[in-house]
């Protein structure tokens, strides 16, 4: 009887783990904010997938802020660092601007679609804009050659979220 008991156990917390990890799987590719990131995509002319890969490779779509995050920390959606946040603001013209306000979803990815559209105007490869974005705040001359695995990686789900999203992220 304890045997068997034993077994009942082992199985159920097996069952448990697998149930868990399916769970934490199954939103791996989900679509959050997906009026945010057309409205900002059109109105700064930015591929509406690469806004969705990059806000998915940088935060998960978790727009979780810290009590403790200050101006040295990358904040909300797109991971801004506070201090780059108050400079953008300033070229887009934002008046009374704090970091904090990075910590508001809709404000967070209305700066980083403005940067990645920034970068476009100076970059037709899209590769150069990836690199642009992974090294943000950084001097063309700073950012190194060769491709490295954040490229690949937005690359890989580029084509994920554009096979899986075409008529949520369809901008007209």
């Amino acid at each position: 009887m304890k045997k068997i008991i034993g077994i009942v156990v082992a199985v159920v917390l097996i069952l448990g783990v697998v149930a868990f990890v399916n769970l934490q799987n199954s939103d791996d590719y989900r679509l959050d904010y997906e009026k945010k990131i057309v409205k900002y995509s059109k109105e700064y002319g930015v591929d509406p997938f690469l806004v969705a890969t990059i806000i998915r490779q940088e935060s998960g779509f978790h727009n979780f802020i810290s009590w403790f995050s200050d101006k040295e920390d990358k904040i909300g959606l797109m991971q801004i660092k506070g201090e780059l946040g108050e400079k953008w603001a300033k070229e887009m013209g934002i008046e009374n601007f704090s970091w904090k306000d990075l910590k508001d979803a809709d404000t967070n990815i209305k700066m980083g679609v403005w940067y990645l559209g920034e970068l476009q105007k100076d970059n037709s490869d899209e590769e150069a804009v990836i690199k642009g974005w992974r090294y943000r705040g950084a001097l063309k001359e700073e950012i190194p050659e060769g491709k490295p695995g954040y490229v690949d990686a937005i690359e890989f789900m580029k084509k994920i979220y554009e096979e899986k999203y075409q008529e949520e992220l369809k901008i007209d």
